[in-house]
């Protein structure tokens, strides 16, 4: 991000939360809507939750389309202790790019 910064402010780049857009896409598109200057067009009717999958699938001109059928798989566990070790190797290198974008994520 660093580099990118070089060369673009940060009112020009557009972070996507992938969290928030897993879990509620639409807020999430409707703020690349806005960043992009388009015209509102997502609406609610727009998705639909796949039980199968687990997630939110795309509704449009009457098609319904999923990711492929490798995306939305479960995740292996992973133990505590590596995710902590993860958390902590991670951590400065996360909070330098929260500072850069000024903004947090729940990565921690």
């Amino acid at each position: 991000m660093e580099n990118w910064l070089k060369y673009f402010s940060l009112d020009q780049i557009h972070i996507v939360d992938g969290d928030t857009l897993i879990k509620d896409p639409l807020p999430e598109l409707q703020k690349v809507e806005k960043f992009l200057s388009l015209p509102p067009r997502i609406m609610p009717s727009n998705f639909y939750f796949n039980q199968t999958k687990g997630f939110y699938c795309i509704r449009s001109d009457g098609r319904e389309r999923c990711l492929h059928e490798s995306k939305g798989r479960p995740h292996p566990v992973v133990n505590n202790t590596v995710l902590e070790q993860l958390r902590a190797y991670f951590r400065e290198h996360n909070n330098n790019f929260y500072r850069m974008v000024n903004r947090s994520f729940n990565w921690h």
